[in-house]
């Protein structure tokens, strides 16, 4: 919480409830009203910013403080901006995708199930980017169980949950933290990545981040117009509407840290566990990327776009990779022959 020169840090830790299931969001509005009685305490008259960092089911509790606040925002608060950092984002809901890795055996298949248990009893509502968010990154990794530093024994790591719902209008940067070797929790948890790597550099805006943030869209595709059923509203705006593209040979383009290589994936809609390498490029020296892949059948898609800097990795820690979902869109009129 920052304003003109005041800075003041709420931690905030729900130790007596986190070990109990479904306790993570009932802890959102009491985090809110923290936030409004020190937000009380800054002189009156100026904008008051929120930077909001939750690690697992705390993003849980973010989102959920950052929905009571809206409904109660001062003046200030809602002149200033709100940041929210998801570090490896878990909710506790097998409903969710993106979960864990276990080991195999015996062994992994009890912690599969224990897991499963206390999801099930926990039944998180779903992380998720709220309406009053102005910038937002997720930090995450999908490490598997055998090479977690030997975390929980070796037979399971949990998952950031990507990509993020996002209702916020606003995109969000993604960094990928598998390749650095980060684990959900422990020595090498994402918690700890951040606190050594990123938090020291917030006050100078994170420059290393800034120069790895990674855009990317589908060009020269019209939107398809939205159902008017409740439900696909809510679709839409969660997961972004379905693009139709011109041709099958659809142009994808963004921004990414000059020389950076730029791999694009496609999968169907239908199926998020299948996706596979549409193509590769590089951006130019003023980090512009484009990129056309081979022709697409007819049907639904959706993309992801990776970027990969090896002068920014002066350290096997700092293997980070900016990831950018590219959207659903559609190819229609494409013989399947």
């Amino acid at each position: 919480m920052k304003q003109q020169g005041y800075d003041a840090v709420i931690p905030y830790a729900w130790v007596t409830d986190s070990s109990k299931p479904g306790r993570a969001a009932m802890q959102g509005p009491r985090l809110a009203r923290k936030v409004l009685q020190t937000a009380s305490q800054f002189p009156v008259g100026a904008p008051v910013d929120l930077h909001f960092i939750g690690h697992s089911e705390g993003t849980v509790v973010n989102t959920q403080a950052i929905v009571a606040l809206e409904k109660s925002m001062t003046p200030q608060l809602r002149s200033g901006y709100v940041e929210d950092t998801l570090l490896d984002p878990h909710a506790a809901n097998n409903s969710v995708p993106g979960q864990f890795s276990v080991s195999g055996g015996l062994m992994g298949a009890v912690a599969k199930g224990l897991i499963h248990r206390y999801q099930a009893q926990a039944h998180d509502p779903t992380v998720f980017i709220p309406p009053g968010v102005d910038v937002a990154q997720v930090f995450y990794q999908h490490t598997q169980a055998s090479h977690d530093h030997g975390v929980n024994q070796g037979l399971y790591n949990l998952w950031g949950q990507v990509p993020v719902p996002n209702l916020s209008g606003n995109p969000i940067a993604y960094y990928n933290l598998t390749g650095a070797g980060a684990t959900h929790s422990g020595n090498y948890g994402v918690a700890l990545w951040y606190r050594n790597f990123v938090a020291p550099t917030l006050g100078s805006q994170a420059p290393l981040l800034q120069k790895l943030r990674l855009s990317g869209q589908i060009d020269q595709a019209t939107t398809l117009a939205a159902s008017s059923h409740a439900a696909n509203r809510v679709r839409v705006q969660t997961w972004d509407p379905v693009r139709i593209a011109q041709d099958a040979q659809p142009e994808f383009s963004g921004t990414a840290a000059p020389g950076s290589t730029v791999r694009v994936y496609l999968g169907p809609a239908s199926n998020p566990s299948v996706i596979s390498l549409a193509g590769q490029t590089r951006a130019g020296a003023t980090g512009e990327w484009s990129l056309t892949p081979r022709s697409l059948r007819s049907g639904r898609y959706r993309g992801i776009a990776m970027a990969f800097q090896r002068a920014s990795r002066t350290r096997p820690g700092l293997t980070i990779v900016p990831m950018t979902p590219l959207g659903r869109f559609a190819v229609e009129g494409v013989s399947n022959k």
